[in-house]
């Protein structure tokens, strides 16, 4: 076959799906999979109550927050992994 076919092929399958793809809405999180991003973030396991939640975002924050040389970045993490766990545990 010749390359120049093959590149003509390619072009009229690549014009063909790119629309479909390029169409699709964003995947959205699950809320099982913020959890588990969050006890990551985080270090707790699947059982930590409130308090050890807490805790660890203390312990956390005290090394992120940007007064102490961390991030805004990294804090606005913590804090959104603090909320979503403790919500979660409602």
């Amino acid at each position: 076959m010749e390359p120049s076919l093959i590149l003509a092929a390619l072009a009229a399958v690549a014009w063909f799906i790119s629309p479909r793809l390029l169409s699709r809405a964003p995947l959205s999180v699950s809320p099982r999979s913020a959890e588990a991003e969050a006890r990551v973030i985080l270090g707790v396991g699947l059982a930590a109550t409130p308090a050890e939640i807490r805790a660890a975002y203390r312990r956390k924050i005290a090394e992120a927050h940007p007064d102490r040389g961390g991030s805004h970045e990294r804090a606005a993490r913590l804090t959104t992994a603090r909320d979503t766990l403790l919500k979660a545990r409602r």
